[in-house]
C-alpha cells in the first residue's frame, strides 16, 4: 500500500457540526473537547457536584448545640467511547469509464454523513436511555388525555406531572416535524427572531417557537413509535438547559491514500471518529466496551445516578392529528 496521507479535517466537521440541523448543533449538547479520556482509555468516569438542597440539613441550635456537617458528595457517571470509521475507494479505470471521478463527488458530502452518523450514536444513546431506565420516571403519555394531541395543554400537564415546581424552567424543545406542522397549522407556533433569545442558542434570524420557547425539529430522535395501547404517537421532548453530553477522544480524522497498482491507480479514503455520547445523570451500565449503536440503544446498558429532579429532559408522547 502506498503511503496514506493524512489530513487535517477538523475545521470541516465543526463547521458541519454548527451547520447542519442535527441535534449537535442545537445548543442542548455540552460538547467537551478537554475532557479526561486518555488516548488509550475505552470509558471513564465523570463525576458531579451533588446540589446542595440535597445534601443541606439546618437544624435548631442553642448555646449547647454541636452542628455535624454532612457530606459533600457527588455523582459518578462511567461513560463509554465510541470508536467508528469508514472508508470508500475508486480506481482510475473507474473514473474512465464513468467519464467523472466519483469519489471526489461523494467527498463532498463527508462532512454530513460523519456529523449524520455521530447524531445516530447519540440518539441510539437516548433511546437506551429511555427503554428501561427513564421510561417511567420520565416519559408522559399524553396520547390517552383528551384528543391526545401536541398542545399546551399537553405541556403543562407533563410538566407539572414530572417537574412540579420546576415546570417552567425548561428552555426548548425537539419534535418531529409531522407534529410542528400540527401546531403551525393551529397558530400555536410561530417563528421569533433568535436575538430575542440567549446567546446559547445557536441559531440567527428567526427560529420556530412554541409557548415561547424555542422549537427544534429532529425526525432522527423523534421518530413516531407504538404507545402501551399500540396506537401511533410521537415523541415531544422537554429539555432544560443541555441534558445532554459529547466528549472527544480524538478529533475526528480523515486519510488518503492513492496505490498506482491497482486498477490504473486506486483511491481511498478513510475516517475515524472517536468520542463519548451520553445522557447526564444516565451511566454505563457494562462491562464491555466498543459499543455499537444497538448496544447503546440497548435499555440494559443504562443506568440511572441521578436523582430524577436533577435530569432535564422529559417525553411526552402525543398523538398525530387524523388527516381530512
Amino acid at each position: 500500500m502506498a503511503k496514506i496521507t493524512p489530513v487535517n479535517w477538523t475545521p470541516w466537521i465543526q463547521e458541519a457540526l454548527v451547520s447542519k440541523a442535527n441535534i449537535i448543533s442545537m445548543g442542548f449538547v455540552e460538547t467537551d473537547t478537554t475532557s479526561i479520556i486518555t488516548q488509550g482509555g475505552k470509558s471513564f468516569t465523570r463525576p458531579y457536584q451533588a446540589n446542595l438542597r440535597d445534601i443541606a440539613s439546618p437544624v435548631v441550635y442553642n448555646a449547647s448545640t454541636t452542628i455535624t456537617p454532612t457530606t459533600a458528595s457527588d455523582y459518578k457517571e462511567n461513560l463509554v467511547v465510541v470508536h467508528i470509521g469508514d472508508g470508500y475507494y475508486e480506481t482510475e479505470y473507474d473514473r474512465i469509464t464513468r467519464g467523472a471521478a466519483g469519489l471526489d463527488t461523494l467527498m463532498l458530502q463527508r462532512a454530513e454523513i460523519v456529523t449524520d452518523t455521530i447524531q445516530d450514536y447519540l440518539v441510539s444513546t437516548i433511546t437506551g436511555a429511555f427503554a428501561t431506565t427513564l421510561a417511567t420516571s420520565h416519559v408522559y403519555d399524553y396520547s390517552h388525555v383528551g384528543s391526545g394531541n401536541m398542545s399546551a395543554s399537553a405541556v403543562s400537564t407533563a410538566t407539572q406531572s414530572k417537574f412540579g415546581e420546576d415546570m417552567n424552567k425548561f428552555t426548548g424543545y425537539i419534535m418531529n416535524s409531522a407534529t410542528y406542522s400540527e401546531l403551525a397549522i393551529e397558530g400555536t407556533a410561530k417563528m421569533e427572531y433568535a436575538s430575542d433569545f440567549s446567546n446559547s442558542v445557536m441559531a440567527t434570524g428567526k427560529i420556530n417557537t412554541f409557548l415561547g420557547v424555542p422549537v427544534w425539529i429532529n425526525n432522527t430522535l423523534c421518530v413516531a413509535e407504538t404507545n402501551s395501547e399500540g396506537d401511533t404517537v410521537y415523541p415531544v421532548y422537554v429539555i432544560k438547559q443541555k441534558p445532554f453530553y459529547m466528549a472527544w477522544q480524538r478529533n475526528v480524522r480523515i486519510y488518503e491514500d492513492f496505490e498506482p497498482a491497482i486498477g490504473g491507480g486506486k483511491y481511498s479514503v478513510y475516517w475515524y471518529a472517536d468520542f463519548v455520547p451520553a445522557l447526564k445523570g444516565v451511566s454505563w451500565n457494562l462491562s464491555t466496551y466498543d459499543p455499537s449503536a444497538a448496544t447503546l440503544a440497548d435499555g440494559a446498558s443504562w443506568l440511572k445516578v441521578f436523582e430524577d429532579k436533577h435530569i432535564g429532559i422529559l417525553k411526552i408522547l402525543v398523538k398525530p392529528v387524523p388527516l381530512t
